[in-house]
């Protein structure tokens, strides 16, 4: 069971994994929920597709886009600092509107054969996580996620940080 804690909460649970061709919500809007099973935390982002269409699981770079209606939009991962990386847990079609999850345990592709508690990074035009190799203050400044559990598989099961880092 998850609880909203926003001030959407009298909205729809199901508008977390619904993408919609109209808006439904504010650009930018967070809502925080609560896993009651997992007692974790996860937050969501409203964004449009606004580069392509989105493949679920994939990690995506969230774009403060200059476009009117897109001003928050997903685009492919490009080297930047202060970047918050997001994962959609479903798919969307192109230009669509939904939430991505920017926080909390959910699933993610990255490359194979992680061990629990690895630091995952995005890199430039890449869409998968990978493992931060250059030391404590670079893990720090890249992981956008940590590994849960220890997988050999590309989709696995991460804690997304929040955080904004830089994509290499």
């Amino acid at each position: 069971m998850a609880i909203i804690i926003d001030k959407y909460a009298g909205k729809l649970q199901e508008d977390l994994t619904v993408p919609t061709s109209t808006i439904k919500y504010p650009l930018g809007t967070e809502v925080v929920i609560t896993d009651t099973t997992l007692t974790m935390r996860k937050r969501f982002k409203y964004v449009k597709a606004a580069h392509s269409a989105l493949t679920a699981y994939v990690p995506y770079q969230i774009a403060l886009g200059y476009t009117t209606g897109a001003e928050w939009a997903t685009r492919a991962a490009l080297k930047c600092t202060n970047s918050l990386v997001s994962v959609p847990q479903v798919a969307f079609a192109s230009n669509y509107y939904g939430f991505v999850q920017i926080e909390g345990k959910c699933t993610a592709v990255g490359t194979s054969g992680f061990a629990a508690g690895d630091k995952l990074q995005l890199g430039n035009g890449l869409a998968v996580l990978s493992l931060c190799t250059t030391g404590a203050d670079y893990a720090e400044s890249q992981a956008c996620a940590i590994t849960l559990t220890s997988t050999t598989v590309a989709t696995q099961v991460v804690n997304l940080t929040g955080y904004r880092v830089t994509c290499t």
